[in-house]
């Protein structure tokens, strides 16, 4: 039986207070539990103040063989950033941006680099996806056809040195499969429309793929992309370049990566989302406990702390806010 853990993002205290409130101890230098196994879907680095902390935590588990964990697609991000900056192929330019984007985590790494580098070393080994036969994990996107490839193209679904080579080239194959699987699947908005977050034109949104519907859809009810203010225009599907939706006679599948908020729900009855915006002050770190349930449910969902009903309450009032600002 396994506990799903959503993006930790360098909170490695909701992570102990959610390892705790699901009966997992650290008897033996690291968290285990007597009759379940944790699963961790990505996004350990970044945002928070503990990202040394939380790999610490979720390595020595893998390595006990007391959890399993995929890659993110931040991983994945700096890995890219490491690789490239030791071949000594970033721009200034580039490097800037990146060093933007990863902050906390280079500045942690810059405070310890012999033991950071163990954790480069530890990431670059960790699977992409898993394909249990109870259940699937990946961080954003399921797509058949693209997995089938990299279960071709890789060994237990890890990176490996060829196929590392042939992602670092802006464009290619390898690099697209990685970026759709691990940051979503996302689309063009019509050019003649104008669509804006926080007041910054758009020209994509990150989709909801999972939706399972025939009929057209808006980009309002179809958009995954928080913040921001669409149209009531439809969408024709033929214009998609991969098809909508996960077959409802699959096995469960569980993501991260698309930051929800309130009271943890799942997304259909075989699909649910544990990324519930940890790395916010009022923000939870979520698992799912699964009982190799054939249909999902909403009572299986799990947070680092029990939270009351004036705390659903404050949520509700604020994301009403947002929506009106």
């Amino acid at each position: 039986m396994y506990d799903i853990i959503g993006d930790i993002h360098g909170e490695a205290s909701k992570l102990e207070a959610l390892l705790l409130r699901m009966g997992y101890t650290n008897e033996n230098g690291y968290y285990s539990h007597n009759q379940r196994k944790a699963i961790f879907v990505g996004d350990y680095i970044d945002r928070g103040a503990e990202i040394m902390r939380t790999l610490e935590i979720v390595k020595k588990m893998v390595d006990n063989k007391s959890a399993y964990a995929i890659l993110g697609n931040h991983e994945l991000s700096i890995l890219r950033f490491y690789w490239l900056r030791k071949k000594g192929q970033l721009s200034k330019i580039e490097i800037y941006r990146e060093i933007r984007k990863h902050t906390k985590t280079l500045r942690e790494y810059l405070q310890n680099k012999k033991e950071a580098r163990k954790y480069i070393r530890w990431l670059q080994k960790l699977p992409l996806f898993l394909d249990l036969p109870e259940l699937r994990v990946i961080h954003a996107y399921w797509n058949f056809e693209l997995i089938n490839w990299l279960k071709n193209s890789l060994t237990d679904n890890c990176l490996n040195k060829q196929f590392i080579n042939k992602m670092l080239k802006f464009d290619s194959k390898e690099q697209k499969v990685l970026s759709v699987l691990l940051n979503g699947y996302s689309i063009k908005l019509p050019e003649d429309k104008k669509f804006f977050i926080n007041n910054k034109q758009i020209s994509t949104i990150r989709i909801k793929w999972w939706l399972n519907s025939s009929k057209s859809l808006t980009y309002n009810n179809l958009a995954a992309t928080k913040g921001w203010k669409p149209g009531k225009d439809k969408l024709n599907l033929e214009t998609l370049n991969y098809k909508l939706g996960y077959p409802k006679d699959e096995k469960p599948i569980f993501i991260g990566h698309y930051w929800q908020s309130g009271r943890p729900k799942i997304f259909d009855y075989n699909i649910a989302c544990v990324d519930y915006s940890a790395s916010k002050s009022d923000g939870l770190l979520v698992a799912y406990r699964f009982y190799n349930e054939k249909k999902l449910s909403n009572k299986n969902f799990i947070s680092h702390k029990k939270l009351s009903f004036l705390d659903f309450t404050r949520k509700f009032f604020k994301t009403i806010a947002m929506l009106l600002a």
